[in-house]
C-alpha cells in the first residue's frame, strides 16, 4: 500500500508517478521532474512493498506509456 494524496494518486494511476528500485532503495520518479516536489526522494517503507509489483508498475505504466 502506498499513501499518496489524492493528486499524485492520479498521477500514479496514470503512470505519471512511479517507484524505481535502485540500490535496495525505492526512489520516486515523476515525468515532471522538477516540477514535481516528489521527484527523485528516496522513500522508506514502513512495511513490506512487494518488488515484483513496484518494478511491474515502473517497467508497465511508467516507461513503457511514455511518449
Amino acid at each position: 500500500m502506498l499513501v499518496l494524496c489524492p493528486n499524485h494518486h492520479t498521477q500514479f494511476d496514470a503512470g505519471e508517478l512511479s517507484l524505481r528500485r535502485e540500490a535496495g532503495q525505492y526512489i520516486l520518479v515523476s515525468r515532471l521532474e522538477a516540477a514535481d516536489v516528489l521527484h527523485g526522494r528516496t522513500i522508506v517503507p514502513l512495511h513490506h512493498l512487494d518488488e515484483d509489483s513496484v518494478d511491474w508498475h515502473y517497467r508497465n505504466w511508467f516507461i513503457a506509456t511514455r511518449g
